[in-house]
């Protein structure tokens, strides 16, 4: 098993002894092919989800419906590929440096603005032209 991986059927258990609960159980199951890769490991697995009905019939009448347990698979013509990675330290540095370097060429550009703003408003003050 993988992190994450749900097994929604794991752990279910149905007992039919009451009249409202006697009746043809169908569980359609839909599996997806599973590759999950961590490093050099893979696994090949499989996920599926299952969607519950119940049938019911009638004690008196055992016509049309024949009680039991029913399991109908789909298989999914998709494979789904989990690829886990951890990115190295140095990559990690990179993304820091970018991340400043980010920062000071914006505040840089912030304080730019503000300088040659508040420059060309006291040149325009001085010569008597602003209102």
């Amino acid at each position: 098993d993988y992190p994450g991986k749900h097994n929604p059927l794991d752990g279910l258990k149905k007992i039919a002894g009451e009249k409202a609960d006697i009746g043809m159980f169908e569980y359609f199951i839909k599996v997806v092919p599973t590759t999950y890769t961590k490093g050099s490991k893979t696994l090949e697995t499989n996920q599926f989800s299952t969607t519950e009905y119940l049938r019911r019939t009638d004690p008196q009448q055992m016509m049309g419906v024949l009680p039991g347990v029913y399991f109908f698979y789909e298989m999914s013509p998709i494979r789904v590929v989990v690829h886990e990675s951890r990115k190295s330290f140095f990559h990690f540095i990179t993304q820091l440096c970018a991340i400043i370097g980010g920062v000071f060429t914006v505040s840089g550009m912030i304080d730019s603005t503000v300088f040659h703003g508040t420059k060309y408003i006291k040149k325009k003050m001085e010569l008597g032209k602003a209102d």
